[in-house]
This record gives C-alpha cells, sequence and structure tokens, in this order.
C-alpha cells in the first residue's frame, strides 16, 4: 500500500523539524538575522506542511478504498453463504479487518504528522507577528539593545 510521493506516512523531515522548531525563539540579540530568516523558515515549513497535507489526503483516500473493498468482499460471502448480516454487522467485520486496521493507522498517522507542521507553520508566523511588533517597539524607543542584553544577562544568571 502505498502512498503519495511513493513516501510513507511516517516522520516526514525529522532533521528539518527539529531545525524549523528551534527557529521559533526569537533572539532579540540578532533581531536583524531573525527578521531575514524567518520568512525562509515559513516558506519551507509550508512547503512541508503542502506535502504531509498531500500525503494524508491519500492515505485517507486508501483507507477509504479499503473499508469499501472489505465491505464488498464481507457482503459477497454473505450471499455466496445464503447468510443474513445487517449494516452493523458488516461494519464490525470491516472494522475488525487487517488490511483497514492498518490502512486506518496509516492515515491516522499521516494526518497527525500534517497537524504537526501545521502547527510548525503556525507558530513560525506568529514569531514573524512578534518580532514585527519588537522591532516597532525599538523603533518607537520603548525596547533597546541594552535590554535585550540586560534581559539576557539576566536569564543566564537564573534571575527575573
Amino acid at each position: 500500500m502505498g502512498t503519495a510521493a511513493g513516501l510513507e506516512p511516517q516522520r516526514l523531515k525529522p532533521a528539518r523539524f527539529a531545525v524549523l522548531t528551534a527557529a521559533i525563539a526569537i533572539d532579540k540579540m540578532a533581531l536583524d538575522d531573525e527578521l531575514i530568516q524567518t520568512p525562509t523558515f515559513i516558506q519551507e515549513a509550508a512547503e512541508i506542511a503542502a506535502e504531509a497535507n498531500a500525503m494524508a489526503e491519500h492515505a485517507t483516500k486508501l483507507y477509504k478504498e479499503e473499508q469499501a473493498a472489505a465491505s464488498l468482499f464481507v457482503r459477497e460471502r454473505a450471499t455466496a453463504e445464503k447468510a443474513r448480516i445487517t449494516e452493523g454487522g458488516v461494519d464490525a467485520e470491516v472494522t475488525l479487518d487487517n488490511k483497514v486496521m492498518t490502512a486506518c493507522r496509516r492515515a491516522e498517522a499521516a494526518n497527525w504528522e500534517m497537524a504537526r507542521w501545521q502547527g510548525v507553520v503556525t507558530a513560525l508566523r506568529a514569531k514573524a507577528r512578534a518580532m514585527e511588533t519588537y522591532s516597532q517597539l525599538i523603533i518607537a524607543g520603548y525596547a533597546t539593545r541594552d535590554s535585550a542584553q540586560l534581559e539576557r544577562r539576566r536569564a543566564i544568571q537564573g534571575r527575573p
């Protein structure tokens, strides 16, 4: 059972996930670099999220196809055996089918991965808005480089 682009719905680019989640924090001392790099990070995360979305849609489609095939098989078997089976019985047998359960697990994993990457994109966009606000505070004179240095010094020393 394949998925979109021949990839299994598993952790998509775990190394990039670690890099991009680490980039969510704002380094006030290197705000210029942060302002330059953040759009690139957002673009990269959005591209991976789109890929994860395609994988999730494909895995869900395969799951529905497995359900339909298993349902057809159960109905044909019941007809061949001249047995009566209710829709609830068909659903119960379909749910317990190994292929259906495997497809369900793959679809759930792909959907979870898609949600994870969409969360990274959302966090990076929130970071961009926060940096814009912080930049406006610097321009207005409410925040200075000295205040950022003092804040970092206090963090290193473990003081509030």
